[in-house]
Parts: C-alpha cells; sequence; structure tokens
C-alpha cells in the first residue's frame, strides 16, 4: 500500500488496500483459470487487469 500510495499521492490508505487485494486475487486466481487462449495470451491479460487495479 505504502507504494500504491508513494506512486498515486492523491491515493488513500483504503483505497490502496482494495487495489492491492484486487490485484493479489487476480494473481491468485490464475491456477484455476481455464481457457483456450494460449498461456502468453493469458499473461497479457492478466498483466493488463492488475495494472488497472493497481493504478486505476
Amino acid at each position: 500500500m505504502d507504494v500504491l500510495i508513494r506512486l498515486n499521492p492523491g491515493l488513500d490508505v483504503e483505497s490502496a488496500r482494495v487495489r492491492a487485494q484486487a490485484a493479489f486475487g487476480l494473481m491468485n486466481s490464475t491456477p484455476f483459470l481455464r481457457s483456450h487462449l494460449q498461456r502468453d495470451q493469458v499473461a497479457t491479460v492478466l498483466r493488463d487487469m492488475v495494472h488497472r487495479a493497481l493504478h486505476g
């Protein structure tokens, strides 16, 4: 959360916590993901989603 707040000075602690938990949730769910996409395609989608979760 400290890093997120340093990167986004207007971000409050609770919002940073939600963003961090959302990002970890996305990353932790990947072993259970079933998709017809190639592994690199899935990685690209998840990386984009995590980036958006962290940066809003």
